[in-house]
């Protein structure tokens, strides 16, 4: 069982917002799933690059790269992003009709400070 759960596409596909993030492994899971090309790391760390530590270049090609893997915060956050700072649409085409009403829900329901 341990090799099983130990292979490259668990890790490669474990989403990280489905799991508690006080876990005891934390940074070495963040590790090993984002040298594997996690969808949700690549996000988290291109967030985090982008907003956080202004290395904007590396932040947005994370989030390009998540968002290209179908992860869906990835997208609308990469396709905002490119609107407000470079005037680019071109991910808007992407959003389905779907997509957009979870966003919506998302949005509606969201209180700045509550987790």
């Amino acid at each position: 069982m341990r090799a099983l759960a130990d292979g490259r596409g668990v890790y490669a596909s474990f989403d990280l917002y489905n799991y508690p993030w006080y876990l005891s492994m934390y940074y070495k899971l963040l590790r090993r799933c984002f040298e594997e090309g996690n969808p949700s790391t690549l996000y988290i760390k291109g967030v985090e690059y982008f907003f956080r530590l202004d290395r904007h270049q590396e932040g947005l090609a994370s989030i390009k790269r998540a968002a290209d893997a179908g992860f869906e915060r990835a997208l609308y956050t990469y396709a905002m992003t490119c609107k407000i700072f470079w005037e680019d649409e071109e991910y808007f085409s992407r959003f389905t009709k779907e997509s957009v009403g979870k966003i919506g829900k998302v949005v509606r329901t969201y209180r700045p400070g509550w987790n």
